[in-house]
């Protein structure tokens, strides 16, 4: 068997040995990240994105186009005074503010309530809800066209609407914001002893699936990494 010829003199690899270890090295590790690249794109799940939290505040609001007929609960009917048992059309606006709500098309200035069930006042006709009638007296008295914004709802305390005024109202530019709240901050205290509790239908926080004590909002965890 004939030897294999040795390499002419001419050729450039005798006499270029480090530009091609380079050359070798270059191609070999190429071929290995597109190895390795094609078997990930197999193996592994591509993220196009950080995935978001699932928690979110509670805004505690009716419903935008809410139009419904709700009858007074047997504890109300006792407890208040020519509250009839019958039921009462409850409605909102597109964004969810209890009838009647835009009365001037073109106001000179917009007065926006907030509070709890005092302020929503469910049960009452919609020309004698509170902020129906503030609304006429400040016309009358002021001579301007003033809408007045029921934004109220059963059972909210201060911390739900400022948190659905500075998530959702603020940037209606309301002239005035008025907070009506005592008895849901006391109680809310008195009961969970925080605003910030796990209260499923009151709490601030809620989780979609949160099944579990302690997965809508953990307490003192700041404190607990400090030590």
């Amino acid at each position: 068997m004939p030897n294999a010829p040795f390499p002419r003199e001419d050729a450039w690899t005798p006499r270029r040995p480090r530009l091609a270890l380079a050359l070798v090295a270059v191609v070999g590790v190429g071929l290995s990240v597109a190895a390795v690249e094609a078997v990930l794109r197999v193996t592994a799940p591509v993220v196009e994105r950080v995935p978001e939290s699932d928690r979110a505040l509670r805004l505690r609001e009716l419903p935008p186009g809410l139009d419904i007929d709700l009858w007074p609960p047997a504890e109300a009917l006792a407890n208040a005074d020519a509250l009839a048992d019958r039921p009462v059309r409850l409605q909102t606006d597109g964004e969810g503010f209890i009838l009647p709500s835009r009365r001037h098309e073109a106001p000179d200035r917009a007065v926006l309530f907030l509070g709890g069930s005092t302020t929503a006042c469910y049960f009452v006709p919609d020309s004698l809800r509170f902020h129906a009638l503030a609304g006429a007296m400040l016309d009358a008295r002021t001579g301007l066209r003033v809408n007045t914004l029921n934004a109220a709802r059963t059972g909210n305390h201060s911390v739900h609407s400022l948190v659905r005024l500075i998530g959702t109202l603020a940037p209606l530019e309301p002239d005035v914001a008025v907070l009506m709240h005592n008895v849901n901050d006391l109680t809310t205290l008195l009961r969970e002893g925080d605003y910030w509790n796990e209260n499923p239908s009151r709490g601030l926080l809620a989780r979609p699936g949160c099944k579990r004590p302690g997965c809508h909002l953990r307490r003192g965890l700041a404190k607990a990494t400090q030590h």
